[in-house]
Formats: C-alpha cells, sequence, structure tokens
C-alpha cells in the first residue's frame, strides 16, 4: 500500500469540501496551509490507527510529525517496523 497516496487520499475527501480544488504536495504544511486543524488532525489519527492497524500515541501527535504527508508517511513506516 501506498501511505502517502492513502493519506492524500484521505485527507482530499475529508477537507477538500473546504478548499475547493485543493491540490497537496507531499510535503505541503498541512497546519500552516490551512488544511487541518487540531480537530483534524484527529480525525486523521483515528484513520492512520484504523487503516494500517497500529497506535499513534500521545508523544507522537506533534506539528512535525503532522506537518506534511511526507512526515506522517515517515511517522507510519516507523510504526510498522
Amino acid at each position: 500500500m501506498d501511505i502517502e497516496k492513502n493519506l492524500m487520499d484521505f485527507i482530499v475527501s475529508e477537507f477538500g469540501a473546504q478548499h475547493p480544488g485543493l491540490s497537496l504536495g507531499p510535503e505541503d504544511n498541512l497546519f500552516k496551509e490551512g488544511i487541518i486543524d487540531s480537530m483534524g488532525a484527529l480525525q486523521l489519527v483515528n484513520h492512520i490507527e484504523q487503516t494500517f492497524d497500529l497506535s499513534i500515541s500521545d508523544a507522537d501527535i506533534t506539528v512535525a510529525n503532522f506537518q506534511s504527508i511526507a512526515a506522517i508517511g515517515k511517522l507510519v513506516r516507523g510504526k510498522l517496523k
């Protein structure tokens, strides 16, 4: 499974309505661009845990880990090892 594609598809489907014409790159800052907020991050954590069958701890939920699709992908890969 392509982790980044899965994340991108989820973010566009869940948050795209608030951002018409949303186009994401792997390094785009999701918070700075206003694509997700703290509530959106919780939705994303839930999606990651269910989709990839892993647990995200409170310590993992940082701006650095969730600022971009690439950063989230790195976190998920680290958890899957």
